[in-house]
C-alpha cells in the first residue's frame, strides 16, 4: 500500500486528491497538511511514500517545506502546481523537487505519477549533490547568479551532444550545464521527460548556471555552437541531414513525446561519429535503445552512473543493452564531452 501525504492549504483541493485516491485499492492518504510548516511535521511523524505539495501557502510555503523535508526525511516529492507559476516552480527545482505535476491534469494521471514516483526510494536533495561528487572527487558546482557563458557562433556545430533525462534529471543537467567548458565547438540538444507547462520554468531555473545559452527547439530551427535546445511540449525533435531541428507529431515512444529514443535514432542516422549521446537519470527504458543505435554508428556513448542518478532505470537498460561506452557523473561527463569536441575540433588530436 502507497502511502500519500497531501500539503495544500486549499481545503477543497485536499479533499479532492482524497477522494481520487480512495478509489484505488493500491493507494492511501495517510495524513493532511494545511500548511508547510504542519508538512513537515506530519512527514516525520507519518514517514509517508509520496508527498503531494502546493508551492503557494502561508507561512511556510511548499519550496520551504520540500527543502526541510528532502534535506531531514528524505520522500519522493510531487510538486502541485499550476502551469504559470514559474517564480515558484523555479524556486522548488532549487529545493530539490524530482517530479512536478501541473494541476487540472486529471486524477487518472496524478495516481499514475504517485505510482511511479513510490518506486523512487531516495531521492533526498543532500544525498544527491553528495552522490554527484563522488565520480570527480570534487565539490559539488558553487551556485552563482552568473556562469561564464559562450557567445554562440550562429555556424553550424562541429559536433551534437544529445542528451536524454527523466526523474532527477532538472538537477542532473543543472549540474551537467553548469560544467561544461564554454567555448567548446558543439551544440547541445535535450529531451527531458516532464510535466507539459513547466519547460519555461526549468530552463529559466537552468539559465542562472548554465554555460549554454538555452533555448526551445522550433521546427527547422538551425543547430549553432554554443547553444543547447530543448525538445518542446508533445513533439518529437529529430536532427535533420542540414543540421537543423524537426518536430513531429509521431505516435509516442514509451508512451513518451517527446521521447530520447526518437533524437537519439536521428543522431545515429545523420551524424554518426559526429555526436555523442549522454543519457541520463530517469524511470522506464527511453533513450537505451536509440543510445545502441549511435554506438553502433560510430558515436561516443554515456550512462550517467548509478552513484549519481536519482533512478537507475535509462541507464541501467542501456548498460545491460552494451550501449554506453562509459558510465559517469555529470560533471564527469562534462568533462568527457570537452575532450571529445576538443577532438571534433582538432582531428589529429585524436590519435
Amino acid at each position: 500500500m502507497i502511502k500519500v501525504l497531501i500539503v495544500d492549504d486549499s481545503r477543497t483541493a485536499r479533499e479532492k486528491i482524497a477522494l481520487d485516491v480512495s478509489r484505488t485499492s493500491d493507494i492511501t492518504v495517510c495524513g493532511m497538511a494545511k500548511d508547510g510548516a504542519e508538512g513537515v511535521r506530519l512527514a516525520l511523524e507519518k514517514r509517508p511514500d509520496v508527498i503531494l505539495m502546493d508551492l503557494v501557502m502561508p507561512g511556510m510555503d511548499g519550496c520551504e517545506a520540500t527543502r526541510a523535508i528532502m534535506t531531514h526525511t528524505p520522500v519522493p516529492i510531487i510538486v502541485m502546481t499550476s502551469a504559470d507559476g514559474h517564480d515558484a516552480t523555479q524556486r522548488a527545482f532549487d529545493s530539490g523537487a524530482v517530479e512536478f505535476f501541473a494541476k487540472g491534469q486529471g486524477a487518472a494521471a496524478l495516481l499514475e505519477t504517485i505510482r511511479t514516483m513510490a518506486r523512487v526510494k531516495v531521492v533526498g536533495f543532500h544525498v544527491r549533490q553528495r552522490a554527484a561528487s563522488i565520480p570527480d572527487r570534487e565539490p559539488p558546482p558553487p551556485r552563482v547568479v552568473r556562469r561564464p557563458r559562450a557567445i554562440p557562433s550562429k555556424l553550424p556545430p562541429a559536433g551534437i551532444v544529445v542528451v536524454g533525462a527523466s526523474t532527477g534529471g532538472p538537477q542532473a543537467l543543472q549540474v551537467l550545464l553548469s560544467s561544461l567548458a564554454p567555448d567548446l565547438p558543439v551544440a547541445y540538444v535535450i529531451v527531458l521527460h516532464m510535466a507539459p507547462g513547466f519547460l519555461d520554468a526549468l530552463t529559466g531555473w537552468l539559465k542562472a548556471t548554465a554555460r549554454p545559452e538555452l533555448r526551445v527547439a522550433t521546427e527547422s530551427m538551425p543547430f549553432a555552437a554554443g547553444v543547447a535546445y530543448f525538445a518542446p511540449d508533445d513533439a518529437h525533435l529529430e536532427i535533420t541531414p542540414r543540421g537543423t531541428a524537426a518536430l513531429t507529431h509521431g505516435p509516442p515512444r514509451h508512451g513518451l513525446r517527446p521521447a530520447a529514443d526518437v533524437l537519439f535514432e536521428s543522431a545515429a542516422r545523420t551524424l554518426g561519429p559526429r555526436s555523442l549521446g549522454f543519457l541520463m537519470t530517469g524511470m522506464g527504458g527511453d533513450g537505451a535503445e536509440g543510445l545502441l543505435a549511435m554506438r553502433r554508428a560510430g558515436a561516443m556513448t554515456i550512462t550517467q552512473d548509478e552513484a549519481s542518478c536519482v533512478v537507475y532505470g535509462m541507464p541501467r537498460i542501456a548498460v545491460s543493452l552494451g550501449a554506453s561506452r562509459s558510465a559517469l557523473s555529470p560533471r564527469a561527463a562534462a568533462g568527457a564531452i570537452g575532450v571529445w569536441a576538443s577532438q571534433l575540433r582538432n582531428p589529429a588530436d585524436a590519435g
